[in-house]
């Protein structure tokens, strides 16, 4: 007969940093920053409201890919088809 088996987790924990909020106030642009430590199961955030609310991620992932891809090789030649801005 199948037994149950339970795994005793800790559930994350949360911390707002000012710090991090100040970062963007400073620039005079608003934003969030959520990380999360895995080996202390803790979630760090800028802002305890904009960070729990879903947002799109639109055009902030095109800098990290362009940047992967320059770096793994997949773009060899950084000036080589660029999008002229219409299609």
């Amino acid at each position: 007969m199948p037994q149950r088996a339970l795994a005793h987790v800790a559930p994350p924990r949360n911390e707002i940093r000012d710090s991090l909020a100040k970062r963007f106030t400073d620039l005079g642009t608003s934003g969030t920053f959520v990380g999360y430590k895995v080996e202390d199961y803790l979630i760090v955030a800028s802002d305890k409201e904009r960070s729990g609310e879903g947002k799109l991620p639109a055009s902030t992932f095109k800098i990290p890919n362009s940047l992967i891809a320059l770096e793994t090789g997949v773009v060899a030649d950084p000036d080589k088809d660029v999008f002229p801005g219409t299609a």
